[in-house]
């Protein structure tokens, strides 16, 4: 309640309601400064409005709300014809920082160590800070930090701030500008987002009703990510290269997105996790209670790469009103690439024979593989040079050898040698197990340049918060590596999305109401090896088609994919009497040969003291090559009733699964059914008790 007045005298206020007088801190405050009465509970119980009465004193006097300390700068007055400063304003932009707008701290320290057993060290720490505004338009924000020491900063807050960093921030009205170290975030589509942890430039222009953005840079790391279940009642820590941790990966500081069960989590110790960017390890705090069906997806960059890699990327759009409609609308281009520099290898340089060696093996890892046998003087190597079976094999001499080797790990089942012993030294000594046999090659992995870019077109037909129509069309082009004309045909790779929304819409027969109705529904499709720039799908969402064990499959994200969707909702009534439908669909085309359906629908009603609540799901998916024969089943139905004192309660739940994907061409699968009822006391009674019966039927 608004009174009158402001600067009350707080004692000598009386309030009345319905005659009935209300204590002050009891059934209500007084804000005095303002004249704000704050009620603790309602004004009046019934359907009438309450007759309200309030006597004060006040203090009659003229306070304006707003004083300013020191006076405002003024604008440059320019002539309107020559353009020019007045000769009265003609110092002002010169000395604009001087008005205190513009704050300029930091602090350089310089160490000096020394002692008998050590020589003399010089250790410097540069924190420089500028915050303010250049001008009345443009604000600026700046950090300068230069520590020599290698230390990584931790990620357990959600503030991280990086010991070398350089960063220039200005913005505007219409524009906003970036210059240092950064996290660049391009947004907006499906297929065509983009996140990364730069250092370079970026430029963000609104003028009217267009948009304009360019970006250029170098990432400080390579793009990884990592898509597991969590582990029932295990917080952490989650290794991101597997489940050891016993080398450090370096991850670069904040540049990691962390997803749980689809929700985008916060860092921090209070908050949602933490990071050990040098072990690389995820840890959820209590906040997030991670179980055996959790879902944890993260996104990391990691290192520096082999070679120096750029990234540029610009676009523009327009917003628009359509000629003789009030519907809005807009356009928007924007094209991303990354590439790596083949002459910017970080360790030396390519010798002209790796580079012989590059162009010959095309996309293909095992063949971008340098010789790993060295010849060494007589007697001072590891292995002896051996034919057999009319092949040259090394085998391990202890007296010594003629040759030593390189060899690297390709996986199990897939080499020819494995890891025998270490000798007194530490050196690891192989042994030759025949074709497929091991998990190592003999060999020099070389490093591929590879260069990726997406060239997005989207456009907006409608207000994004009501009914509207959205499509985007990418074109991704992937060279896996660069320095050869090998296996290119399949560089090229097209990814689209169309859907729409249509907002709740009322509807009945004359003036009787039949509810709301609301429409979804999208189709999407990828070509195979089309790669975005970030996580459109993980395998996770493969599991409501039963597909969960499938999709962790090798190489299944690289298929083509194709799917569509529509859901539908149908409201009437609300609070104690309603009704809600809800029904969704879904087709999925992935690969050359597999083909999925889900259907589900769920219903929430309720009426004179009853509610209940019913869901229904089905999913099936063939494979016409591989052996797959999925279908997954699930039913929910419970229902209560307030009965005055109690409220008794019905629950059936049935779930099944089968899967045909089984070499003895026996199916796989489960059936759980459940019926329970139960009957609890409702809330205001003597006593809160609660009885209940369940019986379950498990096959497996």
């Amino acid at each position: 309640l608004k009174l009158a007045h402001g600067f009350l005298d707080r004692d000598s206020v009386r309030l009345f309601v319905d005659g009935v007088r209300w204590n002050q801190g009891e059934d209500f405050q007084i804000k005095a400064r303002t004249g704000l009465v704050v009620p603790l509970r309602p004004w009046s119980t019934g359907t009438t409005k309450a007759l309200v009465v309030v006597r004060y004193w006040f203090l009659p006097v003229s306070v304006p709300s707003r004083r300013d300390l020191r006076p405002m700068g003024k604008p440059p007055r320019r002539d309107p014809v020559t353009g020019k400063i007045s000769a009265d304003q003609s110092t002002f932009e010169e000395n604009l920082w001087r008005s205190g707008n513009l704050e300029v701290r930091g602090s350089k320290t310089i160490q000096v160590s020394s002692g008998n057993r050590r020589e003399m060290t010089v250790d410097q720490n540069l924190r420089l800070t500028i915050m303010g505004q250049l001008t009345d338009d443009i604000s600026v924000r700046a950090f300068l930090s230069d520590d020599n020491l290698p230390v990584i900063p931790e990620g357990n807050t959600e503030e991280l701030r990086d010991i070398d960093k350089v960063l220039v921030e200005m913005r505007a009205k219409n524009w906003a500008a970036t210059l240092g170290d950064f996290v660049a975030v391009r947004s907006g589509s499906s297929y065509g987002n983009y996140r990364r942890k730069l250092q370079g430039f970026t430029l963000e222009a609104h003028p009217g009703q267009t948009d304009f953005e360019v970006l250029a840079g170098s990432p400080r790391g390579l793009y990884r990510t990592l898509q597991i279940r969590g582990q029932e009642a295990n917080q952490g820590p989650y290794y991101l290269a597997g489940s050891g941790g016993g080398e450090n990966l370096f991850l670069v500081a904040g540049s990691e997105k962390v997803t749980l069960d689809g929700v985008v989590l916060t860092r921090g110790a209070d908050r949602d996790y933490t990071i050990d960017y040098v072990r690389g390890s995820v840890t959820f705090t209590y906040r997030r209670l991670i179980t055996a069906e959790s879902t944890i997806v993260v996104e990391y960059e990691q290192g520096e790469g082999p070679y120096g890699r750029t990234v540029v990327g610009g676009g523009g759009g327009a917003r628009f009103q359509l000629p003789g409609l009030d519907l809005p609308g807009s356009l928007h281009a924007r094209i991303i690439k990354e590439q790596d520099d083949p002459h910017r290898l970080r360790t030396g340089e390519l010798a002209p024979a790796d580079e012989a060696i590059l162009a010959a093996a095309g996309d293909d890892v095992f063949l971008a593989v340098a010789s790993g046998v060295m010849p060494t003087e007589t007697g001072q190597g590891l292995y002896d040079e051996v034919l057999e079976s009319g092949k040259t094999i090394y085998v391990y001499n202890s007296t010594g050898g003629d040759f030593n080797l390189s060899l690297f790990h390709v996986g199990t089942g897939i080499g020819d040698y494995a890891l025998d012993f270490l000798t007194e030294t530490g050196q690891k000594v192989f042994v030759h197990k025949g074709q497929g046999n091991g998990n190592y090659m003999i060999g020099r992995p070389l490093d591929r340049p590879q260069m990726q870019s997406i060239a997005t077109l989207s456009s907006t037909l409608g207000d994004t918060g009501t009914t509207h129509l959205k499509a985007e069309w990418n074109f991704g082009n992937l060279d896996l590596n660069q320095l050869s004309d090998l296996d290119n045909e399949d560089n090229q790779s097209q990814a689209g999305r169309i859907s729409g929304h249509v907002e709740p819409q009322e509807f009945g027969l004359g003036e009787l109401s039949l509810g709301t109705f609301s429409l979804d529904g999208f189709w999407e499709k990828s070509d195979e090896g089309f790669k975005p720039f970030q996580v459109y799908k993980n395998v996770f969402d493969y599991d409501r088609w039963g597909l969960s064990d499938r999709a962790r499959r090798f190489g299944f994200l690289d298929e083509k994919d194709q799917e569509t969707g529509a859901s539908a909702s149908w409201k009437m009534g609300s609070d104690r009497r309603k009704l809600e439908i809800t029904g969704d669909w879904g087709n999925l085309v992935h690969g050359d040969n597999l083909k999925a359906d889900q259907l589900s629908g769920q219903a929430v009603w309720a009426l004179s003291g009853g509610s209940g609540f019913h869901r229904e799901q089905a999913a099936t998916a063939a494979d016409s090559v591989d052996p797959l024969d999925i279908t997954r089943t699930s039913r929910l139905h419970q229902i209560r009733w307030n009965l005055g004192p109690v409220e008794p309660d019905v629950r059936y739940q049935f779930q099944s699964w089968q899967d045909g994907a089984i070499t003895s061409g026996r199916a796989a699968g489960f059936r759980l059914e459940e019926t329970g009822f139960g009957l609890k006391s409702t809330p205001g009674g003597m006593m809160d008790w609660r009885a209940s019966f369940n019986r379950g039927v498990a096959d497996s």
